[in-house]
């Protein structure tokens, strides 16, 4: 539900396949040349990550979308 919200709201593209474990689903999207990884696992919970430096900036815009539209 989080992902999808986030890639729409963000128009994230897919930049890898997703990842799905026993405890864990990730998957890499990409908007411009940031990539950034959406991810869950059941130890840390929903996770935003910049995989390079210049995403670090599109990461603290989601996590404060994230923050504001889920955290009611």
């Amino acid at each position: 539900k989080i992902t999808k919200a986030v890639v729409s709201e963000f128009e994230l593209e897919v930049e890898s396949s997703k990842t799905t474990g026993l405890n864990e689903v990730f998957q890499n999207f990409k908007k411009d040349n940031k990539v950034v990884g959406l991810e869950w696992d059941s130890w840390s919970g929903y996770i935003v990550s910049a995989k390079i430096t210049s995403a670090e900036a599109l990461v603290r815009d989601i996590a404060g979308y994230i923050r504001d539209t889920f955290n009611s």
